[in-house]
């Protein structure tokens, strides 16, 4: 689907007449029925059915029910900041409206609606040669993705029953109500997280190796019927997906600026969400908002020549070719670039091709990289995410990064480069170390994934250079070293083998531990990750003291509500596994979801998520 917003500009440019209002720092001009908004950079339609407002502090509800009375206003949502969108009554001018409610003295601001655009074109060829560009295989070496990292899309609506798709979306919500394309989303979400490795079709970046084991996606349908982003329910959206506990957030569209989308996104990234966004496609040296917020980290398009990403399509009317000429927007305030052009992605009604073009897809991109940096080590923040992609990004293109910006050297096409995944992933030390081996045995070669050394108080008790236990604890021996693609013996504590026999091979050891005459006792304080996760019924929560503490871990809904205390005593020091079986305090079976358990003890406090899957 394309939204041509150059074709309104120049239906504007021939009108002799227009009526001209200025409202809050911006010129609104109307052509034949419909207002428009020039934010001094491009033209936007303004949606003839929502204005938002914020009420001054001195304003009276009684006072405020009059005026919405009077005007005949219905109240469709409010939000935390103090936002409220109002709709228009049928048949009433928007703008007309604004005015009469900017000069009642009650508001301290009034905004009309506008339709925003999608960042996506539609060219024709069919390759994911993306995945090649940014390294993707190398990097699926070491992380796949997990639900464990959630990423939320605002988008479009969505084919939620496409097979590479499968188990892959966590919730869709309508803010705008259901119904309208659902090509794009379709795309932008295959493109973060569509199953990988499964005989099916396409890969996404974070897509996990099975079915169900890449990043979770929470969708928010943001768009009109006929497709457009209406930007009253942007803030609407991003304040549900941190609600939501989402990670991550894409957004492949641009928009009008609104103070409410700016005070959202602040309150996002303020709450550790790792914000990103589609610099747009007007081949303009200035990118489009979202993307130009401080707190976003913007993505430009680049090409199969790592250059920035230009291109150019062509509308038939009556046998005549009309060409239009497009490229990646870029500027004071891009990040990097990813791969823009003939992007392959999941499409509606169970289809890949064709390809699509835009720097809406290039942005997805790093979402999903985002995600398996989240998947890799769950203590990342959202600054580490942005400083991580901006530092390992390829100065490629033949350009000239002559400036210096926060993160090393820059260009104003290109910004930091183009994004490498594997260099990202390989340059952050995992939060957990994983060890692989092709059969689970009682004494049995294991090949490391990360460079591992043993200090000198590690003791073991068996043969092995290595010895695992249950708990997710493991010794080494003194002095033993085994650095990446080694091969090493390792010794299974037979509890251990038996339950995890029929399991994948592969042992994830949260806690390196020595061995003391006591028995294991921790160093530091520590809640590791659930496992299996995501679970069904049951999932096993370790966690280690190393002093005797006073203990509560509790299992929280996504809204903070508290579900069950799994522990709330005095623990003497050691490590723990405590099962919980998804069910509440009372005993009844809890829906599938996320949840959060969140230990507490005087010196530590640590939270992780785990999603229940029936």
């Amino acid at each position: 689907m394309r939204f041509i917003l150059k074709l309104l500009v120049f239906t504007l440019a021939i009108v002799v007449e227009a009526q001209e209002i200025s409202l809050d720092g911006y010129q609104y001009f109307k052509n034949e029925g419909l207002w428009y908004v020039n934010d001094g950079k491009r033209i936007w339609e303004v949606n003839p059915e929502v204005i938002t407002v914020k009420y001054k502090k001195s304003a009276m509800p009684e006072e405020i029910e009059a005026l919405l009375q009077k005007l005949r206003f219905q109240v469709l949502h409010s939000d935390k900041r103090g936002y409220v969108d109002l709709r228009v009554p049928e048949g009433s001018d928007p703008i007309e409206l604004a005015l009469e409610l900017q000069e009642s003295n009650l508001t301290a601001m009034v905004i009309p609606c506008t339709f925003g655009k999608m960042c996506g074109e539609d060219p024709n060829f069919s390759s994911q040669w993306f995945h090649q560009r940014i390294d993707s295989p190398e990097t699926w070496e070491i992380e796949t993705g997990d639900p464990s990292a959630v990423v939320a899309v605002l988008d479009q609506d969505i084919d939620t029953d496409h097979p590479d798709l499968n188990g892959v979306i966590i919730s869709s919500t309508a803010f705008a109500g259901p119904g309208g394309p659902k090509v794009h989303a379709t795309e932008v979400i295959g493109i973060i997280a569509a199953n990988t490795n499964n005989d099916t079709g396409v890969a996404g970046v974070a897509g996990g190796w099975h079915p169900s084991d890449g990043a979770g996606i929470l969708h928010y349908q943001i768009t009109n019927p006929l497709g457009l982003p209406v930007s009253a329910i942007v803030a609407e959206a991003i304040d549900q997906a941190v609600a939501d506990g989402a990670d991550i957030i894409n957004m492949s569209f641009g928009c009008l600026q609104r103070q409410d989308i700016i005070d959202a996104i602040a309150d996002a990234y303020n709450a550790g969400v790792f914000l990103v966004a589609a610099t747009g496609n007007d081949d303009e040296d200035t990118i489009l908002f979202p993307a130009s917020s401080s707190y976003v980290f913007a993505v430009g398009g680049s090409d199969q020549d790592d250059h920035r990403a230009q291109w150019t399509y062509v509308i038939w009317y009556m046998g005549h070719p009309t060409y239009f000429y497009e490229g990646s927007n870029y500027g004071e305030g891009l990040d990097v670039v990813a791969p823009g052009i003939t992007i392959l992605s999941t499409r509606y009604d169970d289809e890949y091709a064709p390809p699509d073009t835009g720097t809406s897809f290039a942005s997805p991109q790093v979402a999903g990289i985002a995600a398996l940096l989240k998947s890799y080590n769950a203590s990342l923040t959202n600054a580490d995410i942005e400083e991580i992609l901006a530092s390992t990004a390829e100065k490629v293109g033949g350009y000239n990064y002559s400036q210096t910006k926060e993160y090393g050297s820059w260009n104003n096409e290109m910004g930091y480069g183009r994004v490498n995944a594997y260099a990202a992933l390989a340059s952050i030390p995992p939060e957990n170390l994983t060890l692989e081996n092709m059969s689970i045995g009682y004494d049995t070669v294991f090949t490391a994934t990360n460079s591992i050394t043993a200090g000198p108080s590690f003791t073991v008790e068996n043969t092995g250079d290595v010895t695992f236990r249950t708990g997710n604890v493991i010794t080494l021996k003194p002095g033993f070293t085994a650095t990446t693609g080694s091969e090493f013996r390792a010794y299974i504590d037979p509890g251990l083998a038996a339950s995890k026999a029929s399991a994948p091979p592969v042992v994830a050891a949260d806690i390196i531990v020595p061995a003391t005459e006591e028995g294991l006792i921790p160093a530091v304080y520590s809640l590791s990750h659930g496992y299996p996760n995501p679970f069904n019924p049951n999932i096993t929560i370790p966690f280690g003291l190393p002093e005797p503490a006073r203990t509560r871990l509790v299992v929280y809904d996504l809204l903070g509500r508290e579900v069950i205390r799994l522990v709330d005593e005095r623990r003497e020091p050691g490590y723990y596994q405590v099962v919980w079986q998804g069910r509440d305090a009372a005993g009844r079976n809890v829906p599938s979801g996320i949840y959060i358990a969140r230990i507490v003890t005087p010196k530590y406090v640590k939270s992780i998520k785990m999603l229940l899957l029936k």
